[in-house]
């Protein structure tokens, strides 16, 4: 990064934090209790956040709860029928909310912030959302050591986990204390089929940004793959299963 770029990274900062200081006392004006503020990425409403959501709005309406997207989304459509539970992503209101919430919900750490990576450090050096509960809904089944998933670089209070293995994992190896790792399954899973079993196998691969997409079928991940959809063992539990 040159010099001109990071002077103009620190401008934007500073002038996020200014925004953040100024709805801290704007926030003890604002009448919004119990406020649940939930988002994916402040862009998108497709992911466990989304799904979260919709189940709250339609299973205990009671709740305060309110979610966040930019006005430019392609997904805004989607939440039109709670437009007014709507939190404009970057909207001084944004600010406000974040300090009257009483749940952060996100599918990415601090995902409900107005810039992820600034609000992760300082959240990490400084905990200045001690008072609330960070809730990490997670977007897909973390299986490595992932270094800023570890408890030395979060204050979550609450760790969603997709699968059984995935929660031994993180709940032995990533430093949470006892309660705050918990197998809950995905949100989103809960949208993909009704109540009765059905003999289906879903592959869902995700893209992963460091692929050349120009060499792609010479990639180590799209080898794996294949590799798997013509393997014996998934051709033999089509048979068995017919």
């Amino acid at each position: 990064m040159t010099i001109g770029n990071k002077i103009i990274l620190r401008i934007k900062q500073l002038y996020t934090l200014t925004k953040l200081l100024l709805a801290w006392f704007v926030s003890f004006l604002k009448n919004d209790k119990n406020l649940w503020l939930i988002s994916e990425r402040g862009h998108d409403a497709r992911d466990n956040a989304y799904f979260f959501f919709i189940w709250l709005k339609e299973n205990y309406p009671e709740i305060n709860a309110k979610y966040i997207i930019s006005k430019k989304s392609k997904d805004l459509n989607r939440l039109k029928k709670w437009s007014r539970d709507i939190v404009y992503y970057r909207s001084f209101n944004h600010y406000v909310s974040i300090w009257k919430a009483k749940y952060l919900i996100s599918t990415h750490i601090f995902g409900y912030a107005p810039d992820r990576i600034l609000f992760t450090k300082i959240d990490r050096f400084f905990n200045i959302f001690r008072n609330k509960k960070k809730i990490f809904l997670q977007h897909g089944i973390t299986w490595f050591i992932n270094e800023s998933l570890l408890k030395n670089n979060n204050h979550l209070d609450l760790f969603v986990c997709g699968s059984q293995k995935e929660y031994e994992v993180i709940k032995s190896r990533f430093g949470y204390p006892e309660g705050v790792v918990q197998y809950t399954g995905f949100n989103r899973f809960d949208n993909l089929h009704d109540i009765y079993p059905k003999k289906q196998i879903l592959v869902m691969p995700t893209w992963r940004m460091y692929i050349d997409r120009n060499n792609f079928e010479q990639s180590e991940y799209f080898s794996v793959y294949k590799e798997m959809l013509c393997s014996i063992q998934l051709s033999n539990l089509f048979v068995d299963s017919n």
